[in-house]
């Protein structure tokens, strides 16, 4: 069920002093002064797009991924039809590229995708061992072949041609093979730098993971990423336009795992690769710590939001180009699905819940 509601830019909408703000992280029983006020955001539910059954535009299988796109639209990923499905602010379908085959332009395990600034799609996919560089009407332009699966967590247009990525793999290594973490910077032509990796031979079935988890996003030229093997907020930043790097900091919380924390969905990694004629199948330990930072990105003012990962609230913390605290924010109007996936850019805000007992559907964020 969708309601068709107009969906408008994210923007300040109020002021709330630090003892109100019960909603946005902090104790109301606190009646300390505040020297100024704080800027409280509040995005909502305005447009939610999915079906159980229906007319099959609105109708999804398996949400991999979702991006805000100009006009506080959305494109999303199905894993089911191999496919990008466009949708207006209110929700109505426009059209979809992509679908299942070996044809150009068509997938066989999508997974994840970036709309470059410049309208040209990129679009990993994990059987195919490529990058597809789709046009804004879905033709195959060109292929960036990766000779190894990327498994991606995370991918962002960072400017013009340019989009940041951040998967798993596996590679042939010396007398084996090494697995981890990369985040790397491609263009329309292939990869152009490495921003950050963890990577760890094989050794047996003892194996365990580094925390090599990390939350990042890209926008106006920057990337922005927040390793879980470090217990303390910060977010580490790299301007790929004149190589500039930078560390935002704030208040730490606790970090351990608890088995028992639903508002923390620990990531999972299935391997299934060849060292010479043997198979190996395994899944991989989980991570040990919850990160301190569950989601960011970037919106139309150039503020960089930033979700606690430690809390199960939706507490947000805001971020002006100079990096300094400016305001705090709130997400509403979104039924209790457990953690959500979040993706905020220039253009809008989308949720999605990467697993629901219900049907998949895509939530449209605006400001009240």
């Amino acid at each position: 069920m969708k309601r068709k509601l107009t969906a408008g830019t994210i923007s300040v909408i109020g002021y709330c002093y630090l003892f109100l703000l019960a909603g946005c992280g902090q104790d109301s029983a606190d009646n300390s002064p505040s020297e100024s006020p704080i800027p409280c955001d509040t995005l909502s539910a305005e447009v939610v797009i999915g079906e159980m059954m229906g007319d099959s535009s609105y109708v999804f299988g398996e949400i991999a991924a979702a991006v805000p796109t100009e006009g506080s639209g959305v494109a999303v990923l199905d894993i089911y039809g191999c496919d990008i499905s466009f949708f207006d602010s209110t929700g109505t379908f426009i059209r979809s590229i992509g679908g299942r085959g070996d044809g150009p332009g068509e997938f066989l395990l999508p997974l994840d995708f970036a709309i470059l600034e410049d309208g040209r799609i990129a679009v990993v996919d994990l059987v195919k061992r490529r990058i597809d560089i789709l046009s804004n009407e879905g033709e195959l332009l060109n292929s960036l072949n990766t000779d190894y699966a990327m498994l991606p967590f995370s991918m962002a247009a960072v400017s013009d041609s340019t989009f940041m990525i951040y998967y798993y793999s596996t590679r042939p290594g010396e007398g084996g093979f090494d697995m981890g973490f990369n985040l790397e910077i491609w263009n329309t032509s292939g990869l152009q730098d490495e921003i950050w990796s963890w990577r760890s031979e094989y050794t047996g079935t003892d194996f365990m993971f580094s925390p090599g988890y990390i939350t990042c996003c890209g926008e106006n030229g920057k990337v922005y990423y927040s390793s879980m093997d470090n217990r303390q907020f910060f977010i580490d930043y790299t301007d790929i336009t004149d190589g500039g790097s930078g560390r935002i900091t704030a208040e730490a919380e606790s970090t351990e795992a608890d088995s028992s924390d639903v508002g923390y969905i620990e990531p999972k990694v299935y391997v299934n690769y060849n060292v010479g004629d043997t198979p190996v199948d395994l899944e991989s330990e989980s991570l040990r710590y919850r990160p301190q930072i569950g989601a960011m990105g970037v919106d139309s003012q150039g503020r960089l939001w930033v979700r606690r990962g430690t809390s199960d609230a939706e507490d947000w913390l805001i971020f002006d180009e100079s990096n300094e605290i400016v305001g705090t924010g709130t997400i509403t109007g979104i039924p209790e699905e457990g953690r959500l996936n979040y993706v905020i850019n220039r253009h809008g805000a989308v949720a999605w819940a990467p697993f629901t007992d219900e049907y998949p559907r895509i939530y449209l964020l605006s400001a009240d």
